[in-house]
């Protein structure tokens, strides 16, 4: 009868391990429960799958010609996104550890006491059956999994807002060259006829000296906007992995109007599928599982354990129940502390929310009249090009003079400057407003291209 025991305990200890090494190649194969909320909550993300663990290769500088491309070219490249990727694997391995939390644990110990003749090597399976702390854990396995997701959709938000500022800084510096090219042949040619007229007795010095000043401020603006421009592509390649194109990225002359939605439906976007917000509720939901983990600390555990002990040539097998009392004096303070995590998270989750609303009202009011003081611009820089043209023939015709032609070449050159500055900020702004409302980056990049670009 004791070798018929003898048996059926080792059969049980091997009909465990067996299950355990099963159990584990079907979870490497297969997805678990939480991969799917994973998948659901991951809907806004870029379709970054299967990079993980992957070095960015070396590649070809080919000049990148549009946002779309780059914005590609950048999640292959940037070393803060492929940290961000790395990131949302160590999350997933957290949400992996925590829906593991009930699954039995192996044991095996070796030794050799002082009242033994041998070596002592005891193989065990504990199996918990009832345990409100791994209950807790487990029930974290979901909320960690959308959190993997939601902050790699935050970092790739990041990532497009870092590109759309590299991109807008390299518009207004290219602009600024076009703009000083065309100002130094106008200044040139004003400084050369006041050095003229003063020579042939018909000007004054002051005119003269006025039109050399303005002239070499325009020579020495131009080597900073030079400057200027060799900076923005620096900084576009350290986040691309290759140059902007020189042709890429020039503003339309009569981008279309943004067709805006509704405050409210903004609003209620931004609370269902912004990933900061998301990441916050989630936060906050581990937080409280927390706390009810550390609530259970003092609650015993049930375990079911199957053991074979072996010394020498006799071994003995045990199979049955354990019950465990955890009373420690540390739960008590550790309780509230977790109480007051999870209070924390809460707030934090209702900021987040608020800023959202917040934000996304102010950006689609700053989007709004972004729009309507672009058209405003445009018609300025129009007025300002014929106000230069009517002065340069009045001054032809002897009714203005060289400090009148000066004066309307500088506002039309402050009037040109104004209006790139104002495509730019409201790229970014309606930018920010796509991302505040839950769009995925993707689509944020494809429309701002569309608008400001035209491509």
């Amino acid at each position: 009868m004791s070798r018929q025991r003898r048996r059926l305990g080792s059969a049980l200890c091997a009909l465990c391990v067996a299950v355990l090494i099963h159990s584990a190649g079907a979870a490497r194969a297969q997805e678990t429960p939480g991969a799917v909320t994973v998948e659901k909550a991951a809907a806004v993300l870029p379709q970054e799958q299967g990079a993980r663990l992957r070095l960015p290769v070396a590649r070809t500088r080919v000049p990148v010609t549009s946002l779309v491309n780059a914005l590609r070219e950048a999640r292959e490249f940037d070393p803060q996104y492929r940290g961000a990727i790395e990131e949302r694997s160590f999350n997933e391995s957290s949400a992996a550890v925590s829906s593991l939390a009930y699954w039995p644990q192996l044991s095996y110990t070796r030794q050799q006491l002082d009242v033994d003749t041998g070596t002592r090597t005891t193989l065990s399976v504990t199996q918990p059956v009832f345990s409100w702390d791994k209950y807790f854990l487990m029930q974290q396995a979901e909320p960690r999994s959308v959190l993997a997701a939601s902050t790699l959709a935050q970092r790739d938000q990041d990532l497009g807002q870092r590109l759309l500022l590299a991109v807008t800084e390299l518009v207004r510096a290219r602009d600024a060259v076009r703009l000083s090219d065309y100002l130094i042949d106008l200044l040139k040619e004003q400084a050369t006829r006041a050095q003229r007229m003063y020579d042939l007795g018909q000007g004054t010095i002051t005119d003269m000296r006025d039109a050399a000043v303005r002239y070499e401020q325009a020579r020495a603006g131009h080597l900073t906007a030079a400057t200027r421009v060799r900076v923005a592509e620096s900084k576009f390649a350290s986040i691309v992995g290759a140059p902007p194109a020189p042709r890429a990225f020039a503003i339309v002359d009569v981008p279309p109007r943004i067709a805006l939605d509704p405050a409210a439906r903004y609003s209620e976007q931004a609370s269902e599928r912004n990933p900061l917000v998301i990441v916050a509720r989630q936060n906050e939901r581990i937080a409280e599982l927390d706390a009810q983990r550390s609530k259970s600390a003092t609650m015993p555990t049930v375990s079911a354990v199957v053991a074979r002990t072996q010394l020498d040539t006799s071994s003995n097998h045990y199979a049955g129940f354990a019950i465990n009392f955890p009373l420690q004096a540390t739960s008590i303070p550790q309780i509230a502390g977790a109480l007051a995590q999870a209070n924390r998270a809460r707030e934090r989750r209702r900021q987040a929310e608020q800023e959202a609303q917040l934000e996304v009202d102010r950006l689609r009011a700053l989007v709004d009249s972004g729009q309507q003081e672009f058209t405003i611009r445009k018609e300025g820089i129009l007025a300002a090009e014929l106000a230069v043209d009517s002065n340069l023939k009045s001054q032809q015709g002897g009714v203005r003079t060289t400090i009148d032609v000066l004066n309307a070449i500088q506002t039309l050159a402050t009037v040109r400057n104004d209006y790139v500055n104002t495509a730019a900020t409201l790229a970014e702004n309606y930018m920010n407003l796509l991302l505040q409302a839950g769009y995925t980056t993707d689509e944020a990049i494809a429309r701002i291209e569309r608008t400001l670009f035209g491509s």
